[in-house]
C-alpha cells in the first residue's frame, strides 16, 4: 500500500505539547542566580549574600543550588568575620545532607572543603 492509498486525518497527528516549561525555565533562573550571586562576592558581599538567599528562596525544595548557595554563604560570612551567621548557614547546608538534596560525594566534597577553608584562617578564637 502506497502513501497515496491512504487517507490521512490530520486529527490522528495533534500533538500535545506540554506546557511544564516552567519548571526548566525556573531551573535556569536559580542558576542564573547563583552565577550573578557569586560574581558579586568579591566587590559587594553583602549583595552576595542577599542574592544567595534568594537562590534559596527560589527552589521549591531542597536542591543543589540552595546548597552551592549555602556553601558560598559560609565562605562570605566567615571572611566577613560572622561567625555565627557562618555556623547557622552550615546548619541549614547539613540539613540538606539530611534530607539527600544532594549526592553523599557531593556532599563529603563541600563539606571538607569549607573545614579546610575555615581552619586555614589566622581566627583562633573561632577555632
Amino acid at each position: 500500500m502506497s502513501d497515496d492509498d491512504m487517507d490521512y486525518d490530520d486529527a490522528e497527528y495533534d500533538f500535545q505539547y506540554d506546557t511544564d516549561d516552567e519548571e526548566p525555565e525556573l531551573e535556569v533562573d536559580i542558576e542564573n542566580q547563583y552565577y550573578n550571586s557569586k560574581a558579586e562576592i568579591e566587590t559587594s558581599p553583602e549583595e552576595a549574600l542577599k542574592g544567595f538567599e534568594e537562590v534559596i528562596k527560589m527552589e521549591p525544595e531542597k536542591g543543589k543550588w540552595g546548597f552551592k548557595a549555602l556553601k558560598q554563604m559560609c565562605k562570605v560570612l566567615f571572611t566577613l568575620g560572622r561567625e555565627d551567621d557562618m555556623l547557622e548557614k552550615y546548619k541549614m547546608l547539613l540539613e540538606y545532607v539530611q534530607c539527600s538534596a544532594v549526592t553523599r560525594n557531593d556532599s563529603e566534597k563541600v563539606i571538607n572543603k569549607l573545614l579546610d577553608f575555615v581552619s586555614s584562617s589566622s581566627q583562633i578564637a573561632f577555632l
